[in-house]
């Protein structure tokens, strides 16, 4: 077994047809043969594509993609990175407006507002004329975090509560 001619003298060419897949390379023994695989893939023929998913080198519930010799993955929102490793930083560049303060989330952001301002981004004056505080027919004239009020005649104060002389 193995060997052909009168006398056996001529080994067989087992790599003849060549049994190697993707591209691995055939080595000839007696009665036998191996087959050097390529990276990434595995098996007496190289006939197994390794899964470079196994185990899953995602994180944050990134979904992996298997490749010859190599992977990829597929990464949730807020996420990035070649194992999605990476939360991007949702305060960068900054959309807190008026000093409000950022602070990073998945996917997210939240900001911490200065006295007198609200909504997701510090973007609204809160209105410190609503309700009306000024008194006796005074006009509130809103401001950051403060209000003044224009008094009629004859009224004074904060709030225009007292009768002046």
């Amino acid at each position: 077994m193995g060997y052909a001619g009168k006398d056996c003298e001529t080994n067989i060419d087992d790599c003849n047809p060549d049994p190697c897949e993707n591209r691995g390379t055939c080595t000839d023994r007696v009665n036998d043969y191996t087959c050097a695989c390529e990276m990434g893939y595995a098996g007496k023929d190289c006939e197994t594509n390794i899964d470079d998913c196994n185990p899953d080198p995602c994180e944050n519930r990134g979904t992996c993609t298997d490749r010859v010799n190599d992977y990829t993955c597929a990464c949730e929102m807020g996420y990035a990175g070649k194992d999605c490793e990476t939360n991007i930083d949702d305060c960068n560049p900054d959309p807190c407006e008026n000093r409000g303060t950022c602070t990073d989330r998945v996917n997210d952001y939240t900001c911490a507002c200065e006295m007198g301002y609200a909504g997701k981004d510090c973007e609204t004056n809160i209105d410190d004329c609503n309700p009306d505080p000024c008194e006796n027919g005074g006009t509130c004239t809103d401001r950051v975090n403060d209000y003044t009020c224009a008094c009629e005649m004859g009224y004074a104060g904060k709030d225009c509560e007292t009768r002046a002389l």
